[in-house]
């Protein structure tokens, strides 16, 4: 059986890890993972961030988002079960975020033992959006975080609902759930696809929008920005594949692209589809206690709308798959998948989640 080979340093030099700014170290000995920005399709802080605390940053950046030098494009989804939702502009650039945030970028990645641990302080170091925007009243301010994953995961039998899934390599969470509910009731929106709470809906907040940027990302009420979807800044121009981070249970997490065959690395490098579709008819209540079922058929706004089908994608209930992965010398048995297609992220975990991802799904 054919399994893939990855190290570090090998994605730094093609892209990979080359919009993190990260410290890695095992067994006492550390090396320097950050690499030019330049090689990113975003603009990304390098491990300096020099700028980011350069007086010739205008503070008008920090109100104007026209003022901004971002670049990162917005994604855009042709697939029926893609993303809808109406992404804000990725308009300031990594400095400019720091700038306004009053804190540069900082992550890093260490090894001890058979556990990984990846710290940081969630501000990005990619472009983003500027936050408050319309959508997301929040501004994103530095926060203190630590996660821990066992670099021996086993995957279990039956999968385990998650709320924060994984964390990226630039330090940021992976939280698929919105906090938004319908008429306070048991359905959740889905934030990918959120147009806006349905007119009966007796909670009127927020409005058309969450504010997602091109990262698929936003701000909660702490000033944490953490991703809903594929983080773009992290993602390479051309399609390869990706490491983005680390799940909740210790196996990796690769953005959109796998090979064609999960075990023949020889097979053509495409991007993957999550198996889920919409459920058939008019929405039902989803128990005897669901007192503000939505009205209307299933149209993917809710989570609830959704149903997991083998047959229609490439990947598991949680997003992923079996296939052997070699990363800095350890093979992973298995892989989740951040997607463009539902579920966007791994929203359960097939082994052990640490209890720093602690916090039972929303």
């Amino acid at each position: 059986m054919n399994h893939w080979q990855f190290s570090s340093t090998l994605f730094l030099s093609g892209v990979l890890l080359t919009a993190c700014s990260t410290t890695h170290e095992s067994e006492g000995t550390s090396s320097d993972l950050t690499a030019d920005a330049s090689t990113s399709s975003a603009t990304a802080a390098d491990s300096s961030a020099s700028e980011t605390t350069s007086d010739t940053t205008d503070s008008q950046v920090c109100v104007d988002s026209s003022l901004g030098n971002g670049q990162t494009p917005r994604p855009t989804s042709e697939d029926a079960f893609g993303f809808t939702t109406a992404l804000e502009a990725c308009s300031l650039s990594a400095s400019e975020i720091a700038f306004c945030a009053g804190e540069d970028p900082s992550s890093s990645i260490t090894e001890s033992g058979d556990t990984r641990l990846i710290t940081g302080n969630a501000i990005p170091n990619h472009d983003a959006a500027l936050f408050p925007n319309s959508g997301n009243p929040n501004t994103i301010s530095g926060q203190n975080i630590a996660y821990s994953v066992t670099m021996s995961p086993v995957k279990g039998d039956n999968p385990t609902d998650v709320r924060v899934s994984g964390v990226a390599l630039n330090g940021i969470k992976m939280e698929p759930a919105t906090a938004e509910v319908y008429s306070g009731g048991q359905w959740r929106y889905e934030a990918l696809l959120f147009a806006g709470r349905l007119d009966d809906d007796t909670v009127s907040m927020p409005g058309t929008s969450l504010g997602l940027d091109c990262n698929f990302a936003h701000v909660q009420p702490t000033g944490e920005y953490h991703y809903h979807g594929v983080p773009t800044g992290l993602m390479p121009e051309t399609p390869q594949i990706t490491l983005v981070g680390w799940a909740a249970d210790g196996f990796p997490i690769l953005g959109r692209y796998g090979y064609n065959n999960a075990n023949d690395t020889s097979s053509e490098t495409r991007e993957l589809l999550g198996s889920y579709r919409l459920q058939n008819g008019e929405r039902q209540p989803l128990s005897p206690n669901d007192t503000a079922t939505p009205p209307g058929e299933y149209d993917g706004t809710f989570v609830q709308d959704w149903i997991y089908d083998e047959t229609v994608g490439d990947l598991d209930e949680c997003n992923g798959r079996d296939g052997e992965v070699t990363i800095d010398g350890v093979t992973y048995p298995y892989t989740y998948y951040l997607t463009h297609t539902y579920p966007f992220m791994p929203r359960c975990v097939w082994g052990t989640p640490d209890a720093s991802f602690a916090g039972p799904p929303n």
